[in-house]
């Protein structure tokens, strides 16, 4: 029994075995949700090329698009990661819709989004313009800010 176990975890880690069945057989580790957050936020939608700026839970920051990563562009110190991501799992955040909840008056128009990403569970949030919830919009201009505070910044 115990080396079934320890099979099913090790496999578990590797990503050989759903998440649902290791849950189910008592074993999914422990997980630190706000400890390993990433962001991802941007622009999506609408007649543009989506992009994103992305926050790693260990504070380096890098622009995507669908093609490529960017290199890093600068990092933040990881207690500001940890701060914004305790404010988004515990603020509500994490209970926004996942999805706009209807489409924009402009179908050309681009959606704002954020990402959280973690060992834990994801969750995606976007609205169009003018739809935003209050936490959304704090969200993205603190995440905004950050990344803007911090370019150059590669220590």
């Amino acid at each position: 029994m115990f080396r079934r176990g320890l099979l099913l975890f090790s496999m578990t880690l590797l990503g050989a075995v759903p998440q649902g069945q290791a849950r189910a057989q008592g074993l999914e580790p422990g997980c630190d949700k706000e400890a390993t957050t990433s962001f991802r936020f941007g622009l999506t939608g609408g007649d543009i090329m989506p992009s994103a700026t992305e926050l790693t839970s260990a504070g380096y920051i890098r622009h995507r698009t669908q093609e490529r990563v960017g290199p890093v562009t600068g990092r933040v110190p990881r207690e500001a990661v940890l701060t914004l991501a305790r404010r988004a799992w515990r603020g509500g955040f994490g209970a926004l819709p996942p999805a706009p909840t209807h489409p924009t008056p402009n179908p050309d128009a681009a959606r704002q989004f954020i990402e959280l990403h973690s060992a834990c569970g994801f969750h995606h949030v976007e609205y169009g313009p003018g739809d935003e919830s209050p936490l959304f919009r704090e969200l993205y201009a603190r995440l905004t800010r950050l990344a803007a505070t911090s370019a150059g910044k590669r220590r």
